[in-house]
């Protein structure tokens, strides 16, 4: 009798692939258990459909992230501009706007007596909750979900006070050690103009005026701020306008 060959085991079949319409990446039918596009990253050098959908991913976001930065500088475009009352020596109105991770906008100069880790200063800061300064440290609060429209102004001699337009505007004594005062965001960011007269040390009075304002139907979308520098002793606090909750 004719010997009966033993069965051979044949491979599976590869698994099937489907393609939607409109679809970027083909998706097994399941069978397997692989989640295709959830490995587009990993495959996109040795498959060429990943890596198109990697570089269309990264083209929207740049995309997004442009609109998202034109439609603030457009905001800061549209702000009141401040027209000094006297002239500054120097002034700068940025149009790119100013964001902070923790709310917090800080100079630090170099002095024995500055310990901007544990000097305590933004518990002070917490009790006007806009500007507060030591010597070689000064801080300026603002709002931390929206960025900030800023302009800064260095004067020669005392600026009269301004408040109309204005909810807060509070001033401080500052002393800098270094003859620099640029403030910046402590987590990071690009550092601002230097408030300081002409590298000149010594003592200086910061005044510090915040708005909210509406923008795009929201009643307070949007904050500006001005800083205002000067040669000026005192120490003393003075709350020129407080209207914050009006």
């Amino acid at each position: 009798m004719a010997q009966r060959r033993p069965h051979r085991l044949r491979d599976p079949p590869p698994a099937r692939v489907r393609r939607r319409p409109g679809q970027a990446l083909a998706v097994p039918d399941g069978r397997g258990g692989v989640d295709v596009p959830g490995l587009t990253h990993t495959i996109q050098k040795i498959c060429p459909s990943a890596a198109a959908v990697v570089r269309a991913a990264a083209d929207a976001q740049e995309r997004e992230m442009r609109e998202w930065e034109a439609e603030y500088r457009r905001m800061c475009d549209a702000m009141p501009r401040h027209h000094p009352r006297i002239r500054p020596e120097t002034a700068s109105a940025r149009r790119e706007p100013v964001w902070t991770d923790y709310g917090v906008l800080e100079a630090y100069g170099d002095s024995e007596d500055a310990d901007p880790a544990g000097d305590g200063l933004y518990e002070t800061l917490e009790k006007n909750g806009l500007v507060a300064a030591l010597p070689g440290h000064l801080m300026i609060d603002v709002y931390s979900d929206e960025v900030t429209c800023l302009t800064i102004e260095t004067y020669a001699r005392r600026p009269p006070v301004e408040i109309r337009g204005w909810d807060r505007v509070i001033e401080v004594g500052y002393r800098s050690p270094t003859g620099e005062i640029r403030l910046m965001d402590s987590m990071g960011g690009d550092e601002l103009p230097d408030l300081a007269l002409r590298g000149r040390k010594g003592h200086y009075r910061i005044r510090a005026h915040y708005a909210r304002l509406p923008w795009k139907g929201r009643e307070r979308g949007r904050q500006r701020l001005l800083i205002m520098a000067y040669p000026g002793r005192g120490d003393q606090v003075v709350v020129h306008r407080d209207r914050i909750g009006h």
